[in-house]
């Protein structure tokens, strides 16, 4: 009897080391079969679809047809939706699966319940408490600016007698129905912090884009056609995303290009670095999933600031454009744009 209990002891001490043994392979790297030709065509393709797609609402704005310009409203209520479905969707969710894999260390995993939601609500956090700093700041700077340029045109006026007319003439708010349709650059505080808006949208998204591309670029060559079918639609869609921000914002045409140019490259970039280290990288390695979940959370955190503070937000002023074009089906065709953004994003999120 003695004799079986001890077999029996002998064969669960078995199971548990067979099955802890299990549990590291699962954490350890593994080589698995490899598509160079499809992974280095995948470089291209995404390339190609984040170009497109940053780069049709800047192509859009150089007509002054009225359909056109309510296209890129449009495209920019859709933007909206893929931005804040991206920021929960496909950042804060895999953030919370990263930071929770057993592959880490058990004094992590026991020590927060959710680091993800932790380091997404710093980052709101400290993006509140800059936004404000530089509204100030901004704000502060054009009473200063505006005080001399009126000093300077009073003189001018007395000077000359006369003064110069035109909305369009001036350094003031001119878009849309004004100087024939074209988004202007202005030198206004709104539009400076839309500018700033832009950059951290960019900036997020761009470092996003690096990590889903480095993803991409160590997937086996059974997960690769799928995951470059949904990476395609998805950094196309958030290219439009981007873009319309951008458009809407009044960026210039040279500031433009360069940010529809960093977008595109990005996920290109990390598909390239994923490619090289893939057979020394692993995904599962602590410092790889530390390093992914905390930048994911980090711009989930930035994505869900912007998307609220500056984008629904500015659209709640687009509500005097919405009537002014006496039409239920532009304001109809706006929210729906809005929901098809989020929905899209968010069916996109099963495969990628």
């Amino acid at each position: 009897m003695i004799l079986a209990q001890r077999i029996a002891l002998a064969f669960a001490v078995l199971a548990v080391v067979v099955s802890a043994d299990g549990g590291e392979d699962d954490c350890s790297l593994v080589v698995e079969d490899f598509n160079l030709p499809l992974s280095v065509a995948s470089i291209f393709v995404i390339f190609i679809a984040s170009l497109l797609g940053a780069g049709l609402p800047g192509l859009l704005s150089l007509s002054n047809h009225p359909k056109v310009l309510t296209t890129i409203k449009i495209l920019a209520y859709a933007g909206t939706g893929v931005i804040l479905s991206t920021s929960i969707i496909h950042l804060l969710l895999p953030a919370q699966e990263t930071l929770s894999s057993p592959c880490l260390p058990d004094a992590w995993l026991t020590s927060y319940p959710s680091y993800a939601f932790l380091f997404c609500l710093i980052t709101i956090s400290l993006m509140f408490m800059g936004d404000y700093m530089i509204t100030t700041f901004i704000m502060e700077t054009f009473k200063k600016k505006e005080a001399t340029i009126a000093a300077a045109a009073s003189d001018e006026s007395n000077a000359a007698g006369s003064s110069i007319a035109g909305p369009c003439k001036v350094h003031s708010p001119c878009k849309d129905l004004e100087c024939g349709g074209r988004p202007l650059l202005t030198v206004t505080p709104q539009s400076h912090l839309q500018y700033t808006a832009v950059i951290l949208a960019e900036i997020s998204i761009a470092l996003h884009s690096v990590i889903i591309g480095l993803v991409l670029g160590v997937a086996p060559a059974s997960e690769v056609p799928v995951l470059l079918i949904a990476l395609t639609f998805h950094q196309m869609l958030e290219g439009v995303a981007l873009g319309s921000a951008a458009v809407d914002a009044g960026l210039g045409r040279k500031a433009y290009a360069i940010l529809v140019l960093v977008f595109s490259l990005t996920t290109p970039l990390g598909t390239a670095i994923g490619i090289a280290v893939r057979s020394s990288m692993n995904p599962n390695g602590v410092d790889v999933l530390l390093s992914q979940g905390i930048l994911d959370a980090i711009c989930a955190g930035m994505l869900i600031y912007l998307a609220f503070s500056e984008h629904l937000n500015a659209f709640k002023s687009q509500a005097i454009w919405l009537r002014q074009q006496g039409s239920m089906l532009v304001t109809m065709s706006c929210l729906a744009a809005f929901a098809a953004g989020v929905s899209v994003m968010a069916v996109i999120g099963v495969w990628a």
